[in-house]
């Protein structure tokens, strides 16, 4: 029996009330007492101990069966229907430990019926809280038997969690956070819109100017060539002039010939690259 309830104590992180495998998802676990005093609707306290701990896990193991969720404790009023009894869902207990490693009790392995996920997890949920039935010992207020737990929206504990999902709240924040950034979106469309004109052109007139500066490069590049040509035949003539005994520029009237001169001119060019 120690062996048993050893292995369904467990430490819990205290991180969240309700465990859920995902947002917008029913709970697979939560929190029905906390540790020590909770307060009642009516003023009265009642408490979680070491006591009741012990107490109940021995009665779960006694019992040997789940543990029923209905609606508005009608499974245990009499004279109802047996549809108006009908479960929600069931579940098992768990001892896990606070911050302070007192124990707590919760409800743990929730296995809802059909009806009662769509009413937790509606964007509107149908049901939110929950509200056990129990026993307690009238001189010292501690739990000590545990009937069920029903789903209700008028809980006589203070202070529990929600069992409802949270996905409604999250869309509506959500709608909310787009309609914000679409107001943003269109305050700044005209500033962005200008900017990118502005930066159009910018580009614009950059691409003129590279044009411009390329044209302007070719044609020194031109002229620069065209004045090295002009250096070469000049250097070459004179070369040419000096071998035939003559000193000075190449004129027509110092050439034995025009064509002598435009021939050697030729020449030189054929050794200068891109000159022809």
């Amino acid at each position: 029996m120690k062996k048993r309830m050893a292995s369904i104590l467990s430490v819990s992180s205290a991180r969240s009330l309700v465990d859920r495998l995902g947002p917008g998802k029913a709970p697979t676990a939560f929190r029905i007492w906390a540790a020590g005093e909770n307060t009642l609707d009516d003023g009265k306290i009642v408490v979680f101990s070491a006591r009741s701990a012990e107490m109940l896990l021995k009665e779960q193991d006694a019992r040997g069966r789940l543990y029923s969720f209905d609606y508005d404790h009608r499974s245990t009023e009499r004279d109802v229907s047996p549809e108006a009894g009908a479960a929600a869902g069931w579940h098992r207990l768990e001892v896990r430990r606070d911050s302070a490693g007192n124990p707590e009790l919760w409800a743990t392995a929730c296995d809802w019926t059909e009806a009662a996920l769509t009413g937790l997890t509606a964007r509107t949920p149908t049901w939110r809280y929950f509200s056990p039935t129990f026993f307690v010992d009238e001189k010292t207020g501690e739990i000590v038997s545990y009937v069920n737990c029903a789903i209700t929206n008028n809980p006589l504990t203070h202070g529990l969690p929600s069992l409802a999902s949270a996905a409604g709240k999250g869309l509506a924040m959500a709608r909310a956070r787009i309609k914000l950034l679409a107001a943003k979106a269109r305050a700044t469309a005209p500033v962005m819109a200008s900017a990118l004109e502005r930066r159009v052109t910018n580009a614009e007139r950059m691409q003129a100017a590279r044009g411009k500066l390329e044209a302007l490069t070719a044609r020194a590049t031109r002229v620069a060539s065209d004045d090295g040509v002009v250096a070469e035949i000049d250097r070459a003539n004179r070369d040419w002039m000096r071998s035939i005994g003559k000193e000075g520029r190449v004129t027509r009237s110092s050439c034995v010939s025009v064509s002598d001169i435009e021939r050697a001119g030729r020449n030189v060019l054929r050794t200068i690259p891109g000159a022809t």
